[in-house]
């Protein structure tokens, strides 16, 4: 991953605009960072979850880990939302990427982050 100017990260060879969608509904990239006050569109997140979802396990293990934990994030600790977003899809997806060889701190850094900046926009 190369550096971006917004974060640590400027996200995986897949279409800059899904992920994108996805920085800005919260995905982590290194640390908390201001995000927009806007809440998220519900639809341009599903279909950006959906874009990225197709590069699934082929992801490098960074994005691996920054895509499950916002994914973890939204299941566990707003699980409306995250039913009403991506429901079995998503489940789906978790299920993919933990079968991944992950770090585990990473994730659960990841995660956190993701919890402070999903709080923020949900």
């Amino acid at each position: 991953m190369s550096p971006s100017s917004q974060g640590r990260f400027a996200g995986p060879p897949l279409p800059e605009s899904a992920w994108a969608v996805l920085m800005a509904a919260g995905l982590p990239d290194s640390a908390i960072r201001p995000l927009g006050s806007d809440r998220f569109a519900d639809d341009q997140v599903r279909e950006a979850v959906r874009e990225v979802a197709t590069f699934g396990c082929s992801l490098d293990q960074t994005s691996r880990e920054l895509l499950l934990g916002w994914l973890c994030a939204l299941r566990d600790h707003f699980s409306p939302r995250f039913g009403a977003l991506l429901g079995s899809e998503g489940d789906a997806l978790i299920s993919a990427l933990e079968a991944t060889i992950i770090d585990a701190g990473r994730f659960l850094k990841f995660r956190r982050i993701a919890i402070a900046q999903l709080a923020r926009l949900i």
